[in-house]
């Protein structure tokens, strides 16, 4: 009888654990589905495609941007609205930034962003003490715009932070 009720136990607490992984694994699964609807991301072709998006155009495009723009990347949180964008330009676009916003010298200054994603540069997310970038802060509302302009490649990164 012993040797039942030692069984019994056993296929309990396997039981037990099966549900537990279970559980674990389903909450993980509906927290990584949320943080994904949460923060969307997007690929656009080019300035048109994006032009033709309306829920773009809603707030989440940076205050500047060129016309010229393509291979264009965009994230957004709807809780804390931070935006990230990266794209390339042509000529002229280092010449409205330097009209409209304010080149930053000290990066130790910037707000980096806290939204993440794989095409975001890493020495753009607050560690890297040396950067290839020329900084610029845009003044949106209640918002703190940066972009980050690499100096021979025409890239651009764009973020906005409380």
């Amino acid at each position: 009888m012993r040797a039942a009720t030692g069984n019994s136990k056993m296929k309990l607490i396997t039981r037990f654990t099966i549900g537990l992984i279970g559980i674990l694994f389903c909450s993980k699964l509906a927290i990584i589905g949320c943080y994904a609807l949460e923060s969307p991301e997007r690929h656009f072709a080019n300035y048109d495609e994006v032009d033709a998006d309306e829920p773009i155009h809603r707030g989440w495009m940076p205050p500047i941007f060129p016309k010229s723009a393509f291979q264009i990347h965009e994230k957004h949180n709807f809780d804390s609205n931070e935006t990230l964008w990266a794209f390339r330009f042509d000529n002229g676009f280092n010449q409205t930034l330097k009209e409209q916003c304010e080149q930053v010298t000290d990066a130790k200054t910037i707000q980096w962003p806290f939204i993440n994603t794989n095409w975001w540069p890493n020495d753009l997310r607050g560690s890297a003490s040396v950067h290839p970038y020329i900084f610029y802060k845009c003044q949106e509302h209640t918002f703190n715009s940066y972009f980050a302009i690499t100096a021979t490649s025409k890239e651009a990164y764009f973020w906005r932070t409380r």
